[in-house]
């Protein structure tokens, strides 16, 4: 059981019958623990209203290349269904998806695809994607150090254009 006291301070008590017929019961004081997870899930959530909130995609992906986390943004600018974009998916199941997508059907779509699938993802590599209807994408692949990677995608479309009216 988890009492919390009219002073504010928390205890889980724990009990279990004895053999002999009697009861043991312990009470620790869990005040700060509680105190500590709350202040964690408070933080946890900044955290993830600020990347659910970013402008540019972000995933980060375990050394097994299984998905642990993407901010809706992500799916967004690889032209994705939100429900791919789940903990667990693959990288290369993710790859294969936008292999069968029109807007990667022609040879540049395929250079992108066949480049995703050979970087050597223990070492930065960054990439341009010139989608179909011109929206430019800058994609960064960083390592972690369990030998899993983030990679990144911001929009550098207006840049791109401001550079071509530029030149």
């Amino acid at each position: 059981l988890r009492r919390r006291t009219f002073h504010g301070r928390s205890f889980d008590v724990h009990g279990a019958p004895l053999p002999d017929g009697g009861y043991v019961v312990c009470a620790l004081e869990t005040t700060a623990l509680i105190a500590a997870r709350a202040e964690a899930e408070d933080a946890l959530n900044r955290i993830n209203t600020a990347i659910a909130g970013l402008q540019l995609g972000l995933a980060a992906f375990d050394p097994q290349g299984a998905l642990l986390f993407a901010n809706p943004r992500f799916g967004e600018l690889l032209a994705l269904p939100p429900e791919l974009i789940r903990p667990g998916f693959r990288f290369s199941d993710l790859l294969d998806r936008l292999a069968a997508s029109d807007e990667f059907s022609g040879v540049d779509g395929a250079g992108f695809i066949a480049g995703q699938r050979g970087i050597d993802r223990s070492r930065q590599a960054t990439t341009r994607r010139m989608r179909g209807n011109g929206q430019v994408i800058d994609v960064s692949s960083d390592p972690l150090p369990d030998g899993g990677w983030t990679m990144t995608l911001a929009d550098v479309s207006p840049l791109v254009r401001a550079e071509d009216e530029a030149s």
